[in-house]
């Protein structure tokens, strides 16, 4: 854009100013008019999108971060189904726990790891 500017301002000078050159004078300098017209709205159009990307970026850090499997919302329901599921079997068990202990049974907690009842003997 500035390089035909340039050279729309380069012809309007080179012509010279004799009536019989007025309305090739008149042209060029109309060409030269809508030109700059044409850059100032592109200025603003891309102010304007400058803005709004930045707006949107503003939007985009103010909102919560979620991972990208809570993004989309089935696999949020998803997710809370499965954590559902997972609290229903504690809840299970805390229970089953509250019921030994009234009925007296000793309740001892269950090892995962066999590792933890082994003893070593030093001598």
């Amino acid at each position: 854009m500035k390089n035909t500017k340039n050279l729309l301002k380069e012809t309007f000078a080179s012509i010279p100013n004799v009536f019989a050159y007025r309305e090739v004078r008149f042209h060029v300098y109309h060409a030269l008019q809508k030109l700059e017209t044409l850059e100032k709205r592109e200025t603003v159009k891309r102010s304007q999108a400058e803005k709004q990307k930045l707006e949107e970026e503003e939007k985009k850090k103010s909102q919560n971060w979620m991972p990208p499997i809570y993004q989309s919302p089935s696999q949020v329901q998803q997710t809370l189904d499965i954590l559902d599921r997972m609290i229903a079997e504690e809840k299970k068990v805390i229970e089953d726990i509250h019921a030994k202990k009234i009925k007296g049974q000793v309740v001892q907690p269950e090892d995962d790891d066999e590792d933890d009842n082994l003893q070593t003997f030093h001598g």
